[in-house]
């Protein structure tokens, strides 16, 4: 019964229907022949009682008619003749309707038979009547006195003469003779008529029973053999359904349970509704298939994204400590240039008392103003490195707006993942309830990246303002130690001078203390740029911390989603990761 499968079950229950629509019009056919026949069998037994009725009926107006004849041979009365007459008309109206009845040819033939010897009959009584009227019997007055009742001693008289007049007619005696024989004929016609019939209506009524029999057996085997073919192609189509009910059933299990994989299918047998969901089946596993497998793939790939944010996360830590080893060196550096200013200054108030040495101590003077040029000229070369490092500084935070811009991007791909992810655990009903918590923490993780992302890019850009004006002030002090060294050889040239113009040492001792002050302030303003710089460093380690820690998370949602997928024995992607990275996810950045 395989080949039942190949239809749909609305076929099969359709057929079914039509099946027992067909045995119940079978059995309605049946019955309404039966009752046909039944009818038929009534209407013919109806038929023959009335037959039999006729049959008796003439026999009882033929034995009245012949009562009728012998009272006229006996009384002579025309009275007789009369009721003789009726009787035979009735017999011949009973007759027509016998022969309107019956559709026996025997019966037929019978039928005819009675009538000519009724018509025999009648022609003798006829003659017998003309025969006794012609021997003396006044028509007439015999007629008047049996309609009259007449007077019975007359009538008495009467036939005993008639007797008298018949006995001594031999012609008349002979017609009597004709008569008696034609009716003893007759009756002999109607017992056979009667029997006929009799046979005729048993052989209709073992005919009836046979076919009532028969009828009724077909009806019954009909109903057997349809009942039959019905109950079992209804087993058949219950048992095909329960066995694929129960293979997809057990599949179903198997998945909603873990204990199956993925990646078998069922098997689909024949074109049927269970055919049709067990292929649907199969296909939402390949879709799942293919989902996790996408799944372990994104996440491996994720892992990586992890992995190169926390590599790029060293590289940014070592170029902060770098970065504020030489912000150390600028604040030493920028020291140094304080302490030259004020021993510019001193020197500046020394020249100014000692005056008077000056010849003397020019030659010393020298020496002092070329040590301070050379000083001057070492703080303009320590600035202007001091400047490279914060262009450096500038470029480092472009870097790392472009690993913020990369984690943005993991951030909303991560995003993208958790909305299919809860959208597929949303197909997949109950059975995805934990998948859609996973996509959902996978969801809140991506927002707090994101977040964290914008409070470093806030920060950055905080450290690149702090950095362009440590670069413009780095400009200003670089042109400042220019100017000084112009000063410097003022004050070289000044001293070469000193012999021939004493009285300007003065001035340019006080041009040369006005410098030193402007220094020392400029001195002190880049020292809180450098102070501002090393704070705004200090916040890129915490965020650097912070996104280590985010790369830490993604990594762990990571591999949880690569063990949900293996529990379903979906087909992994193989992601090759680098050796040399390794998830430290306790480290922390030290800096100071």
């Amino acid at each position: 019964m395989s080949s039942l499968n190949q239809f749909k079950i609305k076929h099969r229950l359709i057929f079914i229907i039509v099946l027992f629509l067909l045995v119940i019009s079978s059995m309605t056919v049946v019955f309404n022949y039966t009752q046909t026949l039944s009818k038929d069998t009534w209407s013919l037994s109806e038929r023959f009682m009335l037959i039999e009725h006729t049959v008796l009926k003439i026999s009882k107006l033929v034995l009245q008619a012949r009562f009728q004849d012998k009272n006229f041979l006996m009384y002579n009365n025309l009275k007789y003749v009369k009721k003789y007459k009726k009787d035979i008309s009735e017999l011949n109206t009973q007759l027509n309707m016998l022969i309107s009845l019956v559709d026996d040819v025997e019966q037929i033939s019978m039928v005819n038979n009675v009538r000519r010897s009724l018509n025999n009959y009648a022609h003798a009584f006829e003659d017998v009547v003309k025969s006794r009227v012609g021997n003396g019997l006044p028509g007439g007055s015999a007629l008047s006195y049996g309609e009259q009742g007449g007077i019975k001693p007359l009538i008495t008289a009467y036939v005993d003469r008639s007797l008298k007049v018949v006995k001594g007619i031999d012609d008349v005696n002979e017609k009597i003779k004709v008569l008696q024989q034609t009716t003893d004929v007759m009756l002999f016609e109607l017992q056979l008529l009667e029997k006929r019939t009799y046979l005729l209506a048993e052989e209709e009524g073992v005919l009836f029973e046979l076919r009532n029999t028969q009828v009724q057996s077909i009806y019954y085997i009909m109903l057997a053999v349809m009942a039959g073919l019905t109950v079992l192609l209804m087993a058949f189509i219950i048992r095909d359904i329960n066995r694929s009910t129960m293979q997809l059933h057990g599949a179903l299990l198997g998945v909603s349970s873990g204990n199956a994989s993925l990646t078998e299918s069922l098997f689909v047998e024949g074109k049927d509704e269970m055919a049709d969901i067990a292929s649907l089946f199969n296909q939402l596993l390949v879709r799942l298939n293919s989902m996790l497998g996408e799944m372990a793939s994104m996440s491996c790939h994720l892992t990586c994204s992890a992995d190169s944010a926390k590599h790029l996360k060293d590289e940014t830590t070592r170029a902060i400590q770098t970065q504020v080893g030489e912000i150390d060196k600028i604040a030493g550096e920028i020291n140094l240039m304080t302490t030259s200013i004020e021993r510019v200054a001193e020197n500046a108030r020394s020249a100014s008392i000692r005056a008077n040495e000056a010849d003397h101590n020019t030659g010393t003077g020298q020496r002092v103003v070329a040590e301070v040029i050379g000083s001057i000229e070492q703080l303009a070369h320590y600035v202007e490195q001091t400047g490279e490092s914060v262009e450096q500084l500038n470029v480092y935070s472009r870097e790392i707006d472009s690993v913020i811009a990369m984690i943005n991007g993991i951030a909303e791909q991560t995003n993208l993942l958790a909305l299919n992810a809860a959208i597929e655990a949303a197909r997949a009903g109950e059975s995805g309830r934990g998948f859609a918590v996973v996509a959902d923490e996978v969801r809140t993780l991506s927002q707090r990246t994101t977040s964290f992302t914008d409070e470093i890019k806030k920060t950055i850009a905080n450290l690149q303002q702090g950095a362009k004006q440590s670069a413009e002030a780095m400009k200003l002090g670089r042109e400042q130690a220019i100017e000084s060294v112009g000063k410097a050889q003022q004050a070289g040239e000044a001293l070469s001078a000193i012999a021939e113009s004493v009285a300007s040492i003065a001035t340019l001792n006080a041009d040369m203390s006005q410098s030193a002050s402007q220094q020392s302030k400029l001195a002190g303003e880049i020292n809180q740029n450098i102070q501002g710089i090393n704070i705004a460093t200090n916040q890129l380690a915490v965020s650097a911390r912070q996104t280590m820690s985010d790369s830490g998370d993604i990594s762990q949602t990571a591999s949880m989603l690569q063990s949900m997928s293996r529990q379903f024995g979906a087909s992994e992607a193989v992601v090759e990761l680098p050796s040399d990275k390794k998830a430290d996810e306790s480290s922390d950045i030290e800096l100071f």
